[in-house]
């Protein structure tokens, strides 16, 4: 892991197959702007939280080296010249679309909804499509987490008196109920589509 602001920068970045144009074109900074900061030059200060997101990781770990990121692998999609899709589903999303909405299609995974928990924004059996870059919790969004238990659930994020809370869509709050977030629980992506007809981005 890189011992300075610029290592890490350029160790992320590099860890995510991207160049500087491309990662500078999802910060909204120029390119010499990325280069001045690999070379230790700039800080970036005005940009951190906009540079975290481009990286997929916590502005914390950009500065400081604390909350590191997971490692990322690419998922395992066929190799399909126009869509995108996974063995674990039956859908698939066409890269053009993808690439209209700045997703790097390497790092979507799919996975099916195994409960009502979340009815009726997605209901069981929906194909369920992440962005796995997208580990940052947002207020209001949906993402796919994985417990400290190991289970996996789907499930929309409230922040409530400086805590995060997992919601669930579904009003039948004694199958389903809101739980808080445990120490260790792992962010696995941001859901940005559902079935064929539903985006959440």
């Amino acid at each position: 892991m890189g011992t300075s602001f610029a290592e890490r920068v350029k160790e992320r970045r590099t860890e995510l197959a991207l160049s500087q144009s491309a990662l500078a074109k999802r910060a909204k900074v120029s390119q010499g702007t990325i280069a001045q900061i690999e070379l230790g030059l700039s800080q970036g200060s005005g940009k951190i939280v906009d540079l975290a997101l481009a990286l997929g990781v916590s502005p914390e770990w950009l500065l400081y080296g604390k909350n590191p990121p997971h490692t990322l692998t690419q998922s395992p999609h066929p190799s399909h010249s126009d869509f995108i899709t996974h063995t674990n589903s039956d859908m698939g999303l066409k890269k053009t679309f993808c690439l209209s909405k700045y997703w790097d299609c390497d790092y979507l995974d799919f996975i099916k909804a195994n409960d009502e928990s979340m009815s009726p924004t997605i209901t069981i059996f929906d194909d369920v499509i992440f962005n796995r870059l997208e580990t940052n919790k947002t207020e209001n969004g949906i993402f796919v987490i994985k417990r400290t238990s190991g289970t996996i659930i789907i499930r929309r994020l409230i922040l409530d008196s400086q805590r995060w809370l997992y919601r669930s869509d579904n009003l039948d709050k004694t199958r389903y109920s809101d739980v808080f977030e445990n120490v260790g629980d792992e962010i696995l992506g941001k859901v940005i589509w559902r079935g064929g007809g539903n985006s959440f981005n």
